[in-house]
């Protein structure tokens, strides 16, 4: 079974409540007109060094903003297991194996026939590749299980749940 974070971050990732910023050049407190540099008597700005780097640091500082949302939504999730578990008197492995794993219904032959011919051009030709696509279809139903339960302890504990903003 995969890492509690691993799943957690998986079930998380649609229901993010926190609200976020980048971290850009003013939002840092420094001004654009700070000087970073000087090149025989002539200044590079810290507003010429953001604009050099254009969607790089763009793409960069959403990147951070994605890793900081995913990473504070799993976070919740473990923290709501972790309360869930407790009011139930049980482990959270306890609590995700009665939750999730024993609620996962295994794919059915047709469905990894269906899957198989539905991709077989991009899969490998192993002797094994069936038992491997009936292992992935379960994974996905319990990734998704997963992300429904979390999703209604946030439904049911929404109002305990509080983020700030973060950079």
């Amino acid at each position: 079974m995969r890492s509690l974070s691993a799943v957690l971050a998986l079930a998380c990732a649609p229901f993010a409540v926190a609200t976020c910023s980048a971290s850009t050049a003013a939002d840092s407190g420094k001004d654009s007109t700070e000087q970073v540099a000087v090149v025989d008597g002539t200044p590079i700005t810290m507003g010429e060094l953001d604009a050099s780097l254009g969607t790089s640091l763009s793409k960069l500082e959403q990147d951070i903003y994605n890793l900081k949302k995913d990473r504070l939504d799993a976070m919740i999730g473990d923290k709501l297991l972790e309360r869930e578990a407790a009011k139930r008197g049980i482990a959270v492995k306890d609590l995700l194996a009665a939750e999730v794993t024993a609620k996962v219904t295994q794919p059915t032959d047709q469905e990894v026939d269906a899957f198989y011919e539905a991709n077989k051009a991009r899969l490998p030709t192993a002797p094994d590749i069936k038992s491997q696509i009936k292992q992935y279809l379960a994974n996905q139903r319990t990734q998704a299980l997963a992300q429904s339960f979390v999703a209604s302890l946030r439904t049911f504990q929404h109002s305990g749940i509080r983020s700030l903003e973060f950079t």
